[in-house]
């Protein structure tokens, strides 16, 4: 039984101009020990899905219209509030883009870590405290005892980072939703960030769900990545296969509008603007920014479905006939 199981997951939000299917029809599971990166434009869909794991999205106006979430085979999204509560926090812990909006700015560090302790554990405040302390040192953070005595105010962008983490890891959790978490950060520090979440993925042998739009980012930490796009998972496989052979057109068109070092060719951006999300109109979502697609792309709409090597894609295109096709494109584009 893997350790997460999000299955046909729907997350939709009620609004003025009528319902936005934010995730229509998630799947995906995670794994003891494994590192699931999820992928996409802004607006993909990819924070509400981590949200919705620990059902942290507001309800309302947000109501799920279908699917189940998994956590150890219990149902998260038939839990309690009480029953929540058990496990955000304690079992599965989130951290965010932006640490200021999340730690609180009028308690320490330390007593941010030690709160997180002390909710799930019957400790006494001295002894949360030293383990708070414990635990930043385990996340790098320099001078850790005296750190814990600071507010957020008094670190560094870096160091709140790390805070964050350390208050997220502070009940060892098995699962680990990253949202986000390098983009504040320069490249030095956002490499520092990537390699500590690697070392205690080992140590602690959690899982990790990465919520990027970064694909740098998931090459460096995932063994599996999920490519979202319109509220939709519409590629899945290795970091590896993704980044050699996209089997879906959106995956190949975010691939290409990435720049690269070893290439003379200039990113290619992909053209037109994401789909609403209030929109039911049949077909692909991805079609009207598509260069391959075709009339069966407008009628219908692709599921997620087994294609080559044990791949998943979204596309009315088997693997060979996109294969053909890109490499079709590639050729002619190299030719000009």
């Amino acid at each position: 039984m893997p350790l997460l199981e999000v299955d046909d997951l729907q997350a939709h939000f009620r609004t003025a101009d009528g319902v936005v299917r934010a995730v229509d029809g998630v799947s995906f599971t995670v794994d003891e020990g494994e590192t699931l990166g999820i992928v996409g434009e802004s607006g993909s869909g990819k924070s509400v899905t981590a949200m919705s794991i620990m059902r942290l999205n507001p309800s309302p106006p947000c109501h799920y219209a279908g699917g189940r979430i998994r956590f150890r085979g219990r149902d998260l999204l038939g839990a309690s509030e009480r029953e929540l509560r058990s496990i955000r926090g304690n079992e599965i812990s989130m951290i965010f883009q932006d640490p200021t909006t999340c730690l609180n700015p009028v308690l320490t560090i330390g007593d941010q870590i030690a709160e997180a302790i002390r909710t799930h554990e019957r400790v006494s405040r001295r002894e949360a405290m030293r383990r708070a302390v414990r635990t930043l040192d385990e996340v790098g953070m320099p001078s850790p005892a005296r750190r814990a005595r600071d507010y957020p105010h008094q670190l560094s962008g870096g160091m709140r980072q790390r805070a964050m983490i350390a208050v997220a890891l502070a009940r060892r959790p098995k699962i680990l939703i990253a949202d986000e978490p390098t983009t504040a950060l320069d490249v030095t520090i956002q490499a520092q960030i990537l390699e500590l979440l690697g070392q205690l993925k080992s140590a602690y042998g959690m899982s990790i769900i990465m919520i990027t739009h970064d694909l740098g980012v998931v090459s460096q930490i995932a063994d599996r990545v999920l490519v979202m796009y319109g509220g939709k998972a519409v590629e899945s496989g290795t970091p590896k296969q993704l980044f050699q052979d996209p089997l879906m057109p959106y995956t190949w068109s975010l691939l290409r509008a990435v720049p690269r070092l070893d290439s003379e060719v200039a990113p290619e951006p992909i053209g037109g603007h994401p789909p609403s999300l209030a929109d039911e109109s049949p077909g692909c979502r991805f079609a009207p920014r598509c260069r391959f697609a075709d009339d069966r792309c407008t009628r219908t709409e692709p599921v997620l479905d087994h294609k080559a090597e044990g791949r998943l894609a979204a596309c009315v295109h088997t693997a060979d006939a996109f294969r053909e096709l890109a490499g079709a494109l590639d050729d002619a584009e190299a030719g000009r």
